[in-house]
């Protein structure tokens, strides 16, 4: 993935058993207690949201979400308030209304994580 779009892993180092990661509070644990037979990988949020706009097509789809947020806004004032069809994550009232107090804006970046099973 780096070779693609220059976001590198932070690697952390974990016990066999993966309950314990040599991070944050156990970062600097040493000797005996810190035994590394393991790693895990996280990639940084940030850099993968600056390469997607480095790509003209993926950054029309990067803007998806701006055209949308307007055609819902429009649906709203014109039916008072009521929309025809929840068909986008984007209709959801919690997303439309952090739009309408100021909290989602033009250029904002809006990461959506979907958890199934954790």
């Amino acid at each position: 993935m780096a070779e693609l779009s220059s976001v590198e892993p932070l690697m952390h180092d974990m016990c066999v058993n993966t309950y314990l990661a040599y991070t944050g509070p156990f970062a600097n644990l040493d000797g005996e207690k810190k035994v590394s037979l393991q790693q895990f990988h996280t990639m940084p949020i940030g850099p993968q949201i600056q390469v997607l706009w480095c790509d003209s097509a993926r950054a029309d789809n990067m803007r998806y979400w701006e055209s949308r947020t307007q055609e819902l806004i429009e649906e709203l004032e014109l039916n008072d308030s009521v929309l025809g069809a929840y068909d986008d994550i984007f209709a959801g009232s919690n997303y439309l209304n952090a739009v309408a107090d100021g909290h989602i804006q033009p250029n904002n970046p809006v990461p959506i994580f979907l958890m199934d099973g954790a």
